[in-house]
C-alpha cells in the first residue's frame, strides 16, 4: 500500500508541475537520475541524514533512475531482516520512524542489516528493495521543500496530491497515526475510536503491528 501511494504521489507531482519546474527537477522525466537529486536531498536533510547521503547514497550507481527505483531495478540491496535484532524490529515498526528519513537512518547505521555485496544485482535487473522506495519518499520531500522554501514532509505531499484528490477520507499517513501502548494497537492520533485497517510485519514467527503496510 505504501509503495503504491508513494509511486502515485511522485507521478502526480510530476504531472502537476509547470513546465519550468518540471524541467528543473525532472529534466528526463522518469529517467531522471538519482544523482540529479543529491544536492536537493542534502539541503533537505540535516545531520545525521546528510552523512547517509554523502557516504552511502553517493556510492550507488550514478545510472540509477527514478524508473529503476519505482520498478525495483535499481540494484540497491534490500534490508537483511533475518539479521536484525527483534527489539530493533519492534521499535522500527511500532514507533514513528518513517518520516524525514528516520527509517533510513536506523537501517543504514546497522551494517548487519545490509545484504552482502554478492547479493547486489546490476541496475536494470529486478530485485525487490524497500530502501529504493524510501529514497523516492526522500526525493519527493526534497523537491517539495526546495519548491516551497520550507520543510515539506513526503506525507504532506501525499495527502495533497493523492489522498485529498481521491477523497480517501479514511486513509491516513504515518504522521497521523501512532502505536497506543495501552490499547496495544495502531490508532489515529487523537481519535483512537476511528476504525482503521491494521497492518502487520511477519518476523521470527511473530506478527509486529506496523505503521506502514
Amino acid at each position: 500500500m505504501t509503495k503504491i501511494m508513494t509511486a502515485a504521489t511522485l507521478l502526480r507531482m510530476m504531472e502537476t508541475m509547470n513546465e519550468t519546474d518540471r524541467a528543473r527537477y525532472f529534466p528526463q522525466g522518469l529517467d531522471t537520475k538519482l544523482s540529479d537529486f543529491y544536492n536537493f536531498i542534502e539541503q533537505r536533510y540535516p545531520e545525521p541524514h546528510r552523512n547517509y547521503v554523502r557516504n552511502t547514497m553517493r556510492s550507488e550507481n550514478p545510472e540509477i533512475s527514478l524508473r529503476n527505483l519505482l520498478n525495483h531495478t535499481s540494484g540497491i540491496p534490500d534490508i537483511n531482516w533475518n539479521l536484525a535484532d527483534p527489539n530493533d524490529m519492534r521499535e522500527l515498526y511500532s514507533e514513528e520512524k518513517v518520516a524525514d528519513g528516520k527509517f533510513l537512518e536506523l537501517d543504514y547505521t546497522i551494517n548487519s542489516r545490509r545484504l552482502p555485496n554478492e547479493r547486489r544485482v546490476a541496475v536494470g535487473t529486478y530485485f525487490y528493495s524497500d530502501p529504493g522506495y524510501e529514497l523516492l519518499g526522500m526525493i519527493i520531500s526534497a523537491v517539495a521543500t526546495h519548491q516551497n522554501g520550507r520543510v515539506v514532509p513526503c506525507q504532506e505531499v501525499m495527502r495533497e496530491m493523492v489522498i485529498r484528490r481521491l477523497e480517501l477520507g479514511n486513509t491516513f499517513t504515518s504522521d497521523q497515526i501512532s502505536f497506543d501502548r495501552d490499547l496495544g494497537r495502531v490508532v489515529v492520533t487523537g481519535s483512537p475510536e476511528k476504525k482503521i485497517a491494521r497492518g502487520y510485519v511477519y518476523y521470527n514467527n511473530d506478527l509486529i503491528e506496523s505503521l506502514v503496510s
